[in-house]
């Protein structure tokens, strides 16, 4: 009776955790596939319905430069909107 109770009142929280973490994994997985191209541009990242809301963390990588991080893969931005993907660990 008590589980039933509290797994009610905690669904709304459950489910929109399922669906920010459904969200942080696609863009884990399209910043993985795009991360071997030298060259992207935001508009190549939309196309793939990534979304730059969400994010796991942002900081600074080895190279000093602010990224975005969805996991371990990272993204800056720059004013020309072009996209430099880095994986944490590696270096530039």
């Amino acid at each position: 009776c008590r589980n039933l109770y509290h797994n009610n009142r905690n669904k709304a929280t459950n489910q929109e955790i399922y669906r920010i973490n459904q969200v942080l994994k696609k863009n884990r997985a399209i910043l993985k596939q795009a991360h071997h191209y030298c060259s992207l541009k935001t508009i190549d990242l939309q196309v793939l319905e990534f979304d730059f809301r969400h994010f796991t963390h942002f900081g600074p990588h080895l190279n000093g430069k602010n990224y975005f991080f969805c996991y371990e893969y990272g993204y800056q931005v720059d004013h020309n909107q072009r996209i430099t993907i880095i994986k944490s660990g590696n270096d530039l």
